[in-house]
């Protein structure tokens, strides 16, 4: 959140990945909140490497997909997290709220540009259909890419989000008065951002 208000550390040590939260302006939570926890660094790396090599396709050099348009995507990059020349990754609350606009009728919101070209123009992803479904897709290679059903798209991410403890720290966040304020000024600035 801006103004350094939640902070999450993850650290890797003796083959564990170790995530701990702290915050201001909420009341910092009991000792058996699950605010702090650690998985093994292995098991972690295992699920990743199972979830990407089932979504691994070919494709060929002139295949197309839709890709956002520059207005919109810079738009959409503004709400996503950064990260400082410290290493510290700043994570927009609003993100977690915001839904897109998938009507690929729309000219001003899409372009159709060749998936090869993703490897080096932003944003390295686009959206095809492969048999009859919608996918997201991530060139990785001249003939190969990275291409999840939408109903699947952040199964990594919901995975990392666990392992990081973010998800718990949500639960815990709608379940304190200060929690519910942050979350309703997200939700409020996110309104401001209309047309992703």
């Amino acid at each position: 959140m801006e103004g350094n208000d939640i902070h999450l550390t993850v650290w890797e040590n003796m083959g564990k990945v170790r995530y701990h939260v702290r915050h201001k302006g909420i009341k910092e939570p009991a000792d058996e909140s699950p605010l702090s926890a650690q998985k093994s660094s292995k098991l972690v790396a295992n699920d990743i490497e199972k979830m990407i090599k089932k979504r691994l396709k070919t494709y060929n050099r002139d295949s197309l997909c839709w890709a956002f348009t520059f207005p919109r995507w810079e738009k959409i990059k503004s709400i996503l997290p950064k990260t400082d020349l410290a290493g510290n990754v700043y994570v927009p609350l609003e993100i977690n709220f915001a839904q897109l606009d998938m009507d690929f009728s729309k000219s001003d919101l899409w372009i159709r540009v060749r998936i090869q070209e993703l490897l080096t123009t932003e944003p390295f992803f686009g959206f095809k259909e492969i048999r009859r479904e919608l996918r997201l897709v991530k060139p990785i290679s001249k003939n190969q890419m990275l291409a999840w059903p939408l109903s699947k798209v952040d199964e990594i991410q919901r995975y990392m989000l666990e392992v990081f403890g973010i998800d718990q720290f949500f639960q815990y966040l709608e379940n304190t008065p200060e929690g519910r304020q942050y979350i309703s000024q997200a939700q409020s600035k996110l309104r401001q951002l209309i047309g992703l």
